[in-house]
C-alpha cells in the first residue's frame, strides 16, 4: 500500500513538472490609451496604424498584443499613466504640459498628430464678427484640451480683456451641440468636429487656424518611462508601426483621411485635404514641435496654469524612434524623407 502511494505521488510530481516545463509563458500586454474619448476610435498616425494593423503586426512578431483603452480626456489619461494602468498614451499638448509639469514619470517618444487645426464656430445669428465682439459673449471650451491653445493665442494677439470673456467649461462635445442650440456663443475646438457643422449650415465658421499652423494642436505619444527601460523591444514595436503609418500617410494621404480623422469623416469628404497635409506629418519629435510645445507652456504659465519655468526638451526621448527608423531603412521599407 505504501509503495503503491509513493508510485502515485511520483507519478503526479513528473506530471506537474512536465506541464511545468511545457507551458507556454503568459503573453505579454502593452496598454495604449488614447484621449479621443469613451468609445470613440484613435485618430491622427495611431489611427492610421490601427486601421492597417501594423501595431499587431509588429508587436506579434515579439510575441507581444496590444489593448486599446479610451478616456474621456487627456487629464485622465495622465492619470491612467500615473497608476500604471496604460504604458503608452496619446495626449493633446495641453493635459501633457500638465503631465510633464507634475511629473507623472513619462517621455515624448513620438508624435501622433503634429498640426491639428482648430476652429471658433459661433451659432447662428450671434452678430461675433470682429474679435471684440467676444467680449460678454458666452464661449464653450473645455479648459485643459488642445482647443486651449488657440483660444489663448487668439486672446494675447488680439489683446482681449480675459477676465470679460465668459469662458463655460464644457467638454467639445457638449459644445458642439450647445453652439448648435443657441445655448452658447461660441465654441471652440477641433476643426474636424466644428467645421462639419459650418458646412451643414447648423453653426457659422469664424476662426481657424488653418492658415496658422503655428496655432494649431499636436497630439504626442507619451510613455513611461519605467516601462520603455524594462521593455525596448515593446517601445520599438510601436514606434515601427507608427512610422509605418506615416510612410502610408505620405505615400497614400486620400486613403487614410477618414483613419486621421479618428472615423469623424470618410475618405471622400472635403475636409481631408482642408485639414489633413500630408507634407506636414511626422512621427519623430522635432524642434519646431517643441518649440510650439514650448509656446504653449509659457502661455499656460502666464495666464497662471502652470507655475515657474520649464524646458520642454529635458522630458523628449528620439532614441527609441531613431532605433526603429535605422532598423525599418535597412529592412527595405519606403519610408518618407
Amino acid at each position: 500500500m505504501k509503495k503503491t502511494k509513493i508510485v502515485a505521488l511520483t507519478s503526479l510530481l513528473l506530471t506537474l513538472a512536465s506541464t511545468s516545463l511545457f507551458a507556454k509563458p503568459k503573453q505579454k500586454v502593452v496598454r495604449f490609451g488614447s484621449a479621443n474619448g469613451e468609445g470613440r476610435p484613435y485618430s491622427g498616425l495611431s489611427g492610421v496604424a490601427i486601421a492597417h494593423g501594423f501595431f499587431d503586426e509588429e508587436f506579434s512578431k515579439i510575441g507581444w498584443k496590444v489593448e486599446y483603452v479610451t478616456f474621456s480626456g487627456g487629464i485622465v489619461l495622465n492619470e491612467a499613466l500615473l497608476a500604471k494602468e496604460i504604458d503608452i498614451g496619446a495626449p493633446g499638448d495641453v493635459p501633457a504640459v500638465t503631465g510633464f509639469r507634475n511629473n507623472i514619470g513619462v517621455s515624448w517618444i513620438a508624435t501622433n498628430v503634429p498640426v491639428q487645426p482648430l476652429s471658433f464656430a459661433t451659432r447662428k445669428g450671434s452678430g461675433i464678427k470682429q474679435p471684440e465682439d467676444l467680449i460678454g459673449k458666452s464661449i464653450g471650451l473645455a479648459l485643459g484640451t488642445n482647443g486651449q491653445f488657440l483660444f489663448e493665442n487668439y486672446v494675447k494677439e488680439n489683446k482681449l480683456p480675459r477676465e470679460k470673456l465668459n469662458i463655460v467649461n464644457i467638454t467639445a462635445a457638449n459644445s458642439r451641440a450647445a453652439v448648435i442650440t443657441g445655448d452658447i456663443d461660441l465654441a471652440v475646438g477641433t476643426s474636424a468636429d466644428l467645421i462639419p457643422l459650418t458646412l451643414r449650415g447648423e453653426a457659422e465658421d469664424f476662426y481657424n487656424t488653418t492658415k496658422r499652423p503655428d496655432w494649431s494642436a499636436q497630439t504626442i505619444i507619451t510613455a513611461r518611462k519605467k516601462f520603455l527601460k524594462d521593455n525596448p523591444e515593446a517601445a520599438n514595436a510601436f514606434l515601427r508601426a507608427l512610422i509605418r503609418a506615416n510612410a502610408e500617410v505620405r505615400l497614400h494621404p486620400e486613403e487614410n483621411y477618414s483613419a486621421l480623422s479618428g472615423k469623424t469623416f470618410s475618405n471622400d469628404s472635403p475636409l481631408g485635404p482642408l485639414l489633413y497635409d500630408s507634407t506636414q506629418y511626422t512621427a519623430t519629435v522635432t524642434p519646431a514641435l517643441i518649440a510650439r510645445f514650448q509656446n504653449l507652456h509659457d502661455i499656460l504659465r502666464d495666464i497662471g496654469r502652470v507655475k515657474g519655468n520649464y524646458d520642454v526638451s529635458k522630458d523628449v526621448d528620439n532614441s527609441y524612434y531613431e532605433k526603429a527608423l535605422k532598423q525599418l531603412k535597412a529592412e527595405g521599407y519606403k519610408l518618407p524623407d
